[in-house]
């Protein structure tokens, strides 16, 4: 923490190893101004960022990741007391992918290589980036195929048992041109 800090804070993470204490602090985006703040608005800004860290975590498939956020105060001087965020984290078990599911109209069906999506890899573990590739492949070959105005939505469908994300694709293709 800065010296000229009117209430000083600190922040200590413990139970990560997937990401470094480096990373994880900085999702947290502190403003510097962060400890010039009246403790309150620190409070309530530290639990807004806390749900950066949480928001890395699921789009790497982390969908049990238990994370608590403990304030502690300590008087550094009989008339300053300093904040300490303690970040606590248990990952748990990442989620691998469990197939993926293309919903489009009879009318306008096109086949899809489904062996060359990455969302339908039951093997591959879960990352948010390989279903924003598996939607552009899509679109694409229903662009080749001359609709050009193709929207591909996904939905990620959590199974908390096998521990996989289902993701379901819906296909609107739109005129062909």
């Amino acid at each position: 923490f800065a010296e000229e800090d009117k209430h000083p804070w600190y922040v200590t993470i413990d139970g990560n190893s997937t990401f470094s204490n480096f990373q994880l602090t900085e999702q947290l985006e502190i403003p510097e101004e962060f400890g010039q703040l009246d403790t309150i608005k620190q409070d309530f800004m530290m639990g807004l960022a806390i749900e950066n860290i949480k928001a890395l975590y699921y789009s790497r498939g982390f969908f049990s990741l238990d994370l608590k956020l403990d304030i502690q105060r300590e008087y550094i001087r009989p008339d300053s007391v300093q904040r300490g965020y303690i970040i606590s984290l248990r990952e748990g078990e990442r989620y691998h992918f469990g197939g993926t599911t293309i919903l489009v109209p009879d009318s306008s069906k096109i086949e899809i290589d489904k062996s060359a999506l990455r969302t339908n890899n039951k093997e591959r573990l879960f990352n948010h980036d390989d279903i924003a590739e598996d939607i552009q492949l899509i679109q694409q070959t229903y662009r080749k195929a001359g609709y050009l105005h193709t929207y591909v939505s996904p939905a990620e469908l959590i199974d908390t048992v096998r521990k996989c994300i289902i993701v379901e694709v819906s296909v609107n293709p739109g005129a062909k041109v």
